[in-house]
Parts: C-alpha cells; sequence; structure tokens
C-alpha cells in the first residue's frame, strides 16, 4: 500500500512540482492495518464530510445537489479528476464554486483548512 501511495505522490509531483502530503483513502474506508501500512509513506490520512457523488455519476444536476445539500462551513468535499471514472466533475464544477460562494463559504487549501481546527 505504501508503494502505492509514493507512487501517486509521483505521479502528481509533475504536475504541481510538490507533494501533496494527505491521503484519502478509497471509499472512506480503511483500519488499523490499512494505516500501518501506508505509514512509511509519510502521509496524513484524511477523511471527508461531504462526497459529491460524481464518481460514476450520470447527472451534471444531481452531483452539484448532491454537493451543495451537504456542504457546511469546514466541510471536505471529495471529487475527482479522472475522466475515466468521473467525466461530469468538470461540468459541475462552476456550478459548485457558485453555489459555495453564493452560501458565503470559502474554497480554502486542505491544509489551511486543518491548520484552522
Amino acid at each position: 500500500m505504501a508503494a502505492d501511495v509514493e507512487s501517486s505522490e509521483r505521479q502528481l509531483w509533475h504536475f504541481t512540482n510538490r507533494l501533496t502530503a494527505y491521503f484519502r483513502f478509497p471509499g472512506g474506508c480503511y483500519d488499523m492495518t490499512a494505516l500501518r501500512a501506508i505509514a512509511p509513506a509519510r502521509v496524513t490520512v484524511i477523511q471527508y464530510d461531504d462526497p459529491s457523488g460524481d464518481a460514476f455519476g450520470t447527472s451534471v444536476p444531481a452531483i452539484i445537489a448532491q454537493t451543495l445539500d451537504h456542504v457546511q462551513n469546514g466541510s471536505i468535499i471529495v471529487m475527482h479528476i479522472t475522466e475515466a471514472n468521473a467525466p461530469l466533475t468538470v461540468l459541475a464544477l462552476p456550478a459548485i464554486v457558485d453555489g459555495l460562494r453564493a452560501r458565503r463559504l470559502r474554497i480554502v487549501k486542505l491544509s489551511t483548512l486543518l491548520q484552522a481546527r
């Protein structure tokens, strides 16, 4: 597991020129065995409270509604960037951002959010 996380970090490095330092288990599911297995990767495991429904989503309005109906101040929204399993994310994102701003919620980096907590 640690090798998989480290491989992902190396791939992301090509796009961001920095390590993410955070890891979300697929589906948000993990146990102590999984936590011990990825410990060598030296990432902080995070959880989310607002699943956007974009993975394998079939409706842009449904993704927007799912995200905005559950968001609150301090939420961590999980969204995907892969066209293979989340091709509608890019279409839903502008309306989600507009909806967050209309509620006077600020979009911040995860590190900023976690530091404030």
